[in-house]
């Protein structure tokens, strides 16, 4: 795996994500923000497979699904569901810290 891209994936993913917690943390509407969201996880998980980093891939795409579900409707849009996306969009984050801190290491 190159490095360069590596770390393009890492700020980049690091990016996204923030975008995203912010815009909930302000706006506090994921029903109303729900498919940038997706798309920015999406896109993570794609990167995160296309580099072979499969266990990340895996959490991301676990909560790609659940975010899937309340784009569907699937999934009623709470407090409870709004605090669990940005948990999760967390998480994502402090993984992506890690990894990158753990590349670097290397």
């Amino acid at each position: 795996m190159n490095d360069d891209m590596l770390n393009d994936f890492m700020q980049e993913s690091k990016e996204s994500i923030e975008k995203c917690i912010n815009i909930l943390t302000i706006s506090s509407d994921l029903q109303n923000n729900i498919d940038e969201v997706f798309r920015a996880v999406h896109t993570v998980k794609g990167g995160a497979s296309l580099l072979g980093l499969h266990e990340f891939k895996g959490l991301v795409h676990k909560f790609e699904t659940f975010l899937d579900l309340i784009r569907e409707n699937i999934i009623d849009v709470t407090d409870e569901v709004e605090g669990l996306v940005l948990e999760y969009l967390y998480v994502i984050e402090k993984t992506i810290i890690i990894q990158d801190f753990n590349a670097k290491a290397d």
